[in-house]
């Protein structure tokens, strides 16, 4: 229980900072921000870890997909994380929803949103590479390295989608009115797609033999 409450609390937290972000001064500040939660987050997740088992997975559903299918993660609490994940989202975009209102925050940097398959295929490739960096990450890799999808995200779509590769909180931010449904689904589930690859892809770039 403790885990499933953590989890749902990093997807909030993260739904809110990436939500707010996009009320700062300028682009790069708000996408220094959105990188800035990931790392933050992904150190968090990781006090979590065991020798068993990774923290990980309770930072992002598509983690906890991958380190699921590779045994560092138990599979009987797969679908309660995800949901966890899910509900944490919507109570931060609710959250940044609610504050969105308040005039004193300025206005917010959104951009026009991509076609649903710009967000299919650029989530879906370097949802493969952010795969790849959670498993470097749980090998002891520095935390820092899970500032690279967010930044190359947010370089290859809109502002808004910075934080694509996490498909909890593009719901979250749906919830928000920041992104459509439509965006929010694409993003998810290209996502999620690109964990199972990254998951069977990984030993091609990092043999352990």
């Amino acid at each position: 229980m403790r885990k499933l409450v953590a989890a749902a609390l990093f997807a909030a937290l993260t739904t809110f900072v990436v939500a707010m972000s996009l009320r700062a001064p300028d682009a790069t500040v708000a996408l220094l921000a959105v990188a800035g939660i990931t790392v933050l987050v992904t150190w968090f997740a990781g006090q979590h870890s065991t020798e068993e088992e990774s923290g990980l997975a309770l930072a992002n559903p598509a983690s906890a997909v991958a380190l699921t299918l590779v045994g560092r993660s138990n599979s009987a609490t797969i679908f309660p994380l995800i949901a966890s994940q899910l509900i944490g989202a919507v109570v931060g975009g609710f959250a940044a929803l609610g504050l969105g209102l308040d005039s004193e925050l300025g206005d917010t940097l959104i951009w026009s949103e991509p076609t649903l398959l710009a967000t299919g295929i650029v989530v879906g490739v370097l949802g493969v590479v952010a795969t790849w960096l959670i498993f470097a990450i749980d090998q002891q890799v520095s935390e820092a390295y899970a500032a690279i999808p967010p930044l190359l995200t947010g370089a290859s779509l809109p502002l808004s989608l910075g934080s694509a590769l996490n498909p909890a909180v593009v719901f979250g931010l749906a919830t928000a009115n920041l992104i459509s449904w439509d965006v929010a689904s694409v993003a998810a589930v290209a996502g999620l797609l690109a964990a199972v690859v990254g998951a069977y892809t990984v030993n091609v770039i990092s043999p352990t033999d």
